[in-house]
């Protein structure tokens, strides 16, 4: 149980979630329906129904998204692709993890879309963006370089630290967390156990943090040689000790 974020994880089942997820598991053979019945009698089938879509809604848009950043037949698409390869970063991670182009984003502009995985690799629990050159004019300075997912509006979602999904590589020892989402796909590509805040740091969760650190003999921070990179290395490891 993770007290932070108010989730669970069982090891040995390979699966987790939040409170609903458990009472669903325990009780009702998964069936989420009758958990949210059971927690919350007053909870319509309607509202029900409405988060079910919304979600399958978010995952379809997920798929549209990641569509985009393969079609190089659109500038604007083609340009999020080659910035990925210009980092480093090769095909078959970006399809293993679904990293899209979000063209709907309210502003003017197209920003590449980072999926935060869950330990089994089965759903997303959250997710952040980065702006890129997608006008071939140069990146636009006025939007912010990472956004993270609003709650408000994916209520559906959790805060969640990036690189879950990673977790279940067992024959490495060694764990890494790493600053920026850049650095933690080059580690997720190379094989490496790796967590990141996903940009800012891992605030309220810490812990979930920590829980996750316990099962590692050697954790490395990898943050950027900068001040806030350095505050960052320095609270992490106030933190771990």
């Amino acid at each position: 149980l993770f007290e932070s974020t108010n989730t669970w994880f069982d090891y040995m089942l390979n699966i987790g979630g939040d409170i609903t997820a458990l009472v669903a598991h325990v009780n009702f053979n998964g069936d989420m329906k009758q958990a949210l019945h059971y927690l919350m009698p007053d909870f319509s089938d309607g509202k029900i129904s409405a988060e079910i879509k919304r979600r399958s809604e978010f995952m379809q848009n997920i798929e549209r998204w990641h569509n985009y950043i393969l079609d190089r037949s659109q500038p604007h698409y083609a340009r999020a692709l080659d910035y990925l390869h210009s980092r480093g970063i090769h095909d078959d991670t970006i399809k293993a993890l679904k990293i899209g182009v979000q063209s709907d984003t309210g502003n003017p502009g197209f920003r590449i879309i980072f999926p935060y995985w869950d330990e089994a690799h089965k759903n997303i629990l959250y997710f952040s963006s980065r702006r890129y050159d997608w006008s071939g004019s140069g990146e636009n300075e006025t939007s912010p370089k990472y956004k993270k997912a609003s709650l408000e509006y994916y209520s559906f979602l959790r805060n969640a630290p990036l690189g879950l999904n990673s977790l279940k590589r067992k024959e490495n020892d060694t764990l890494i967390i790493t600053e920026g989402i850049i650095d933690w796909l080059v580690c997720y590509q190379e094989g490496y156990s790796v967590l990141s805040p996903g940009g800012g740091e891992f605030g309220k969760l810490w812990s979930e943090v920590i829980e996750k650190i316990g099962s590692f003999k050697r954790v490395i921070l990898a943050f950027d040689n900068d001040s806030a990179g350095q505050e960052f290395t320095y609270k992490a490891a106030k933190v771990m000790l």
